[in-house]
C-alpha cells in the first residue's frame, strides 16, 4: 500500500514571479515601491537575463487603460527560457518574471536562487504586493481529494517552505492544483504558491503571460487584484483602533452635552457658567464630529474598493462549482468580501454616533442661542439704564443749577476720567454679565478703553493727593509717570484676561 505522507515527485519546476506597485511611485527612487521595483529588474539582470535597457527602468508612470509591456529582459546560455516583463495597467505598474531551473536544479534549488539573488523584501524595500509562485508537473494532481493534503504538507517541507495545514488546497478552473504555505490570515506583501499541473501540460501556462498576450495571465490577474484587496485590508485594520477611539471619544463628549443640557433646561434659569459650558462643549463636539466624519468618509471609500476587488477576482478567476474554501483563491475573494462588510459596519457605527451628536448639537445649541439671547437682551437693559441714570443725573444738575464745588486743579483728570469711564463702560458692563461673554468679541478696543480709564484715574489720584499735601498740582512728571505706568499695567491684564477666558 502507497504511503500517503510521502512526498511525490515533482518535475519540469518553473518559477514565476509577479509583483506590483503603484504607477505613480514606480519611478521613485525615494519609496519603497520603486526601490524593491529597481532591485528586482537588477536580479533579473544577475540571473542572466539581457535586454536594450539594462538595469534602468523605463518610465513607468504614464499609464493606460490597458496591459503593456514597457521594458523586456530575455535569458541567453545557461538562463535559456528565462523572461522578466515591466508592465503597467492602469494606475499599476509591476514586473513579472519566469526563471527556468539550470542542469540538475530541482525545485528547491530553483526557489533558493531566486529568493538568494532578489533578496528580501526590506521595510523600506517593498512593492504593494509581490507573489513567488513555483510550477511543477506532478501526478499528485490527478489524485483524489483524500491523498493530496498529507503529500502536500510533505512536498511543503521538503521544499523549505512555510508549513501549510492540509486542508488548505484549491483546484483552479483547469484542474490545476494550488496552495499557498504559511498561515492564513497573516498578511505579509510577499507571497509564496505552489502550482502542480497534470503531465502534458505546460506548467506555468496559468501563471505566465504567453507570447503576444493583451492582459497579464489569469493567475497573475488574480494576484494584481489580492495585492490591492490585502493592502486596503491592512489600511482598515491599522486604522479601526483610531476610528472606535474616535467614536468612542465622540460618543462620550455627546453623552456629556446630552446631560449638561438636561441639567440646563430642568432649572428656571441656566446658571451663566453652565451655559458658557455647554458652547465650548459644542465647538469642540463639532470639531470631533468633522474629524470623524472624515473617516466615514474613508470607510465609505473602502467598502467600495472592497466591491471593486471582489468583482475584479471573480472576473479574473470565474469560481467553480464546489470551490474548496481552503483554496488560496477562496481566501482571497473572503478578504476582499471582509473588507467590504468590516469597513460598511464599522462606517454605519460612526453614522450612527455622527447622527446622534448632531441631534444633541441641535437641541443644546437652541438651548445656548435663546439663553445667551436672554442675557444678552438683559446686558443691553443694564446699559440702557446706566446711561439713563448718568443723563438724568446731568440733566438734573444743570435743572436744578448745582454747582459742585471742586478745586479747579482736580476739573481736568476728573472730566477725563469721567469719559474714559463713559467710553468703557458699555463694553465693559457686556463683559461682566455672564449672557454678553463672547469667545469672538474684540480684545483690542476694550483694553485699550480700560487701559486709559487706568491711567486718567491715576493722573487723578495724584492730583487728588498733591492737592491735599499742599493745595497744588501734583509734579507733571509724577502724574506722567503714574498714569502711563497705570495705563500700561491695565491694558495688558485686560488684554491677558480676555484672552484666557476666550480660550
Amino acid at each position: 500500500m502507497p504511503d500517503s505522507t510521502r512526498a511525490p515527485g515533482i518535475g519540469e519546476p518553473v518559477l514565476v514571479v509577479h509583483g506590483v506597485v503603484q504607477a505613480a511611485r514606480a519611478n521613485d527612487g525615494e519609496s519603497p515601491g520603486g526601490r524593491r521595483l529597481a532591485a528586482l529588474w537588477r536580479a533579473c539582470g544577475t540571473l542572466g537575463m539581457t535586454g536594450p535597457a539594462g538595469d534602468a527602468l523605463p518610465d513607468l508612470t504614464s499609464t493606460g487603460p490597458t496591459w503593456r509591456v514597457r521594458a523586456e529582459r530575455r535569458g541567453t546560455d545557461s538562463a535559456a527560457g528565462a523572461r522578466a516583463l515591466l508592465w503597467t495597467r492602469g494606475q499599476l505598474a509591476g514586473i513579472s518574471v519566469r526563471l527556468m531551473p539550470g542542469p540538475a536544479e530541482d525545485a528547491a534549488a530553483l526557489l533558493g536562487r531566486w529568493e538568494g539573488t532578489a533578496g528580501p523584501a526590506h521595510p523600506d524595500e517593498r512593492l504593494l504586493g509581490e507573489a513567488i509562485v513555483l510550477c511543477a508537473v506532478s501526478r499528485l494532481a490527478r489524485r483524489g481529494d483524500t491523498h493530496i493534503g498529507p503529500r502536500m504538507v510533505a512536498l511543503t517541507a521538503r521544499l523549505g517552505l512555510p508549513p501549510v495545514r492540509p486542508e488548505a488546497w484549491g483546484r483552479s478552473p483547469e484542474g490545476s492544483l494550488l496552495w499557498e504555505p504559511g498561515t492564513p490570515g497573516q498578511w505579509p506583501r510577499e507571497r509564496r504558491l505552489v502550482m502542480l499541473t497534470p503531465s502534458g501540460t505546460r506548467p506555468e501556462s496559468w501563471c505566465w503571460n504567453g507570447y503576444g498576450a493583451d492582459d497579464l495571465a489569469p493567475l497573475a490577474l488574480h494576484l494584481v487584484h489580492a495585492a490591492q484587496a490585502r493592502h486596503h485590508h491592512h489600511v482598515l485594520t491599522t486604522q479601526r483602533g483610531g476610528v472606535e477611539e474616535g467614536h468612542r471619544a465622540l460618543q462620550d463628549a455627546t453623552d456629556a452635552l446630552g446631560r449638561w443640557h438636561a441639567r440646563a433646561v430642568s432649572t428656571a434659569a441656566a446658571p451663566g457658567h453652565l451655559t458658557e459650558k455647554m458652547a465650548r462643549a459644542m465647538e469642540r463636539l463639532r470639531g470631533d464630529t468633522h474629524t470623524l466624519a472624515a473617516a466615514r468618509t474613508d470607510l465609505a471609500t473602502l467598502a467600495r474598493s472592497g466591491e471593486v476587488f471582489l468583482s475584479n477576482l471573480r472576473r479574473a478567476v470565474p469560481p467553480t462549482p464546489g470551490e474548496r474554501p481552503g483554496s488560496p483563491l477562496a481566501r482571497d475573494r473572503a478578504l476582499a468580501t471582509s473588507l467590504t462588510e468590516a469597513a460598511g459596519d464599522l462606517g454605519r457605527d460612526v453614522e450612527e454616533v455622527l447622527e446622534r451628536a448632531r441631534s444633541v448639537i441641535d437641541l443644546a445649541g437652541g438651548f445656548v442661542t435663546a439663553e445667551t439671547e436672554r442675557r444678552r437682551a438683559h446686558g443691553a437693559t443694564v446699559q440702557t439704564s446706566v446711561v439713563a441714570a448718568i443723563v438724568m443725573l446731568l440733566g438734573a444738575v444743570q435743572a436744578f443749577q448745582y454747582r459742585i464745588h471742586l478745586a479747579h486743579v482736580l476739573a481736568a483728570p476728573l472730566i477725563c476720567a469721567a469719559a474714559s469711564v463713559a467710553l468703557a463702560a458699555p463694553a465693559g458692563i457686556q463683559r461682566l454679565l455672564p449672557g454678553g461673554r463672547s469667545p469672538d468679541a474684540p480684545v483690542l478696543f476694550d483694553s485699550l478703553t480700560l487701559g486709559a480709564v487706568g491711567g486718567t484715574c491715576s493722573w487723578l489720584l495724584c492730583t487728588l493727593v498733591g492737592h491735599l499735601a499742599g493745595h497744588r498740582a501734583a509734579p507733571v512728571a509724577w502724574s506722567l509717570t503714574a498714569g502711563l505706568v497705570a495705563a500700561t499695567v491695565a491694558t495688558s491684564a485686560s488684554a491677558y484676561a480676555f484672552r484666557r477666558a476666550r480660550g
